[in-house]
């Protein structure tokens, strides 16, 4: 899957309510991106979120004190913008969820500053933490059921190709459903729907 891009602004010892957080560089984002995978999270998988304290942001470095020889560095680069690109696909676990980040700029900063080219936890895109969650949707399971078997219908499975094409889509189903075990309903909807629409096209060619 593509990742999509966006910009931020680079802030050094960034201030969350009152408090200035000393040996830390932020990206600050768009609050849009957050905001829309928050409504997202909570509509297709009842997971609600509190956005963080920084807002929408990117931690570079956080609370990690550069070597001495490095820090007449510190600052160099406040309130440059950066391009970065993020992973559409959220992830989380039963505390936090972000989305994936990629920008060789954020490795380089942390280099210039004596650090290591990555933090613990990666390059991320913080979307909230946990507050709440709501039972699962068992209509959307009972969905992906029943397009999996209309699927089933327009398929071939004289048809190589077509036999292939439907245990594709049956294993792409398991393998949604144990990576992304909170909103993988939502994907595989859509998949399935995609998938009878080509097929369908796919005999009626075949028909002609």
């Amino acid at each position: 899957m593509m990742y999509f891009s966006s910009q931020g602004t680079l802030v050094y010892d960034p201030v969350a309510g009152s408090i200035k957080n000393k040996w830390w560089l932020n990206l600050e984002c768009s609050l849009d991106i957050i905001e829309y995978y928050s409504y997202w999270l909570e509509k297709e998988a009842g997971i609600i979120t509190k956005i963080p304290h920084f807002g929408a942001h990117i931690s570079i470095i956080r609370s990690e004190e550069p070597p001495d020889a490095y820090k007449h560095l510190w600052g160099k680069h406040d309130g440059k913008t950066f391009t970065f690109e993020y992973y559409p696909i959220p992830r989380g676990t039963n505390e936090h969820w972000w989305l994936d980040v990629r920008c060789p700029h954020m490795s380089q900063l942390r280099s210039e500053l004596g650090l290591s080219k990555k933090p613990l936890n990666g390059f991320h895109l913080t979307i909230g933490r946990v507050i709440e969650r709501k039972k699962g949707n068992k209509n959307k399971k009972d969905k992906i059921q029943k397009l999996l078997k209309e699927y089933k219908t327009h398929i071939d499975f004289m048809d190589t190709m077509q036999r292939n094409n439907y245990k594709f889509a049956e294993n792409y189903i398991r393998f949604q459903k144990r990576k992304y075990p909170d909103f993988w309903e939502v994907d595989c909807i859509s998949f399935l729907e995609d998938a009878i629409v080509l097929q369908k096209n796919l005999r009626r060619q075949q028909n002609l």
